[in-house]
């Protein structure tokens, strides 16, 4: 469990009639939430990891946007902006032999609002994708050449492929971030 209360609190939004990011001080905002994590290696080889949080947060006043008193966005009592409120992430990891190891993970992603003022929310979203490591050795493709050029060990010869396959479109047709990932997405990866 957390709690942070923040003075002058500087948040980065998009402004639709700039067409930019804008940082902003939106004054004193609460936050508060909890945050949960757990992992265990269930069997040699085969691991489980998971994590969750949630966030509450609230701006206490509203957000001047110049010198006049009266110019102001009507924050007071809204969200923090682009804070979602429940984040969900899992992966299981299996080191199925010696060269060959395989990955499976997702991760959850709630709603959240685009702007100030929260009038836009953008849809909760939820992502998967399944990784296969192989080294290569077996078919001559030798650790020992990476290293003789002084490349790091995670990058001996490997082949990857990952797949993700988001929510369908989030069905709004406006405004900032409505698509934040692929719809499908492969890649590979070879090195000699």
């Amino acid at each position: 469990l957390w709690q942070n209360n923040y003075q002058n609190r500087i948040v980065s939004a998009f402004d639709e009639e700039l067409g930019v990011f804008v940082d902003r001080n939106v004054g004193d905002v609460e936050m508060r939430g909890i945050d949960m994590q757990l992992g265990a290696e269930l069997f040699d080889g085969f691991s489980l990891y998971g994590s969750a949080s949630y966030i509450d947060s609230e701006l206490l006043s509203n957000t001047p946007l110049g010198s006049s008193p009266t110019n102001v966005l009507l924050t007071a009592g809204a969200s923090v902006v682009e804070t979602p409120d429940w984040t969900f992430a899992a992966r299981a990891d299996w080191d199925v032999t010696d060269w060959l190891s395989l990955g499976l993970q997702g991760k959850y992603v709630g709603r959240r609002f685009a702007t100030y003022v929260n009038d836009q929310v953008v849809p909760e979203y939820t992502t998967a994708d399944f990784d296969a490591r192989m080294d290569l050795d077996f078919l001559g493709f030798e650790a020992k050449r990476l290293l003789h050029r002084r490349e790091p060990r995670a990058m001996q010869d490997f082949v990857r492929v990952c797949i993700a396959d988001p929510a369908e479109e989030f069905g709004i047709g406006e405004g900032p971030f409505q698509r934040m990932v692929l719809p499908l997405e492969c890649r590979g990866k070879g090195r000699q």
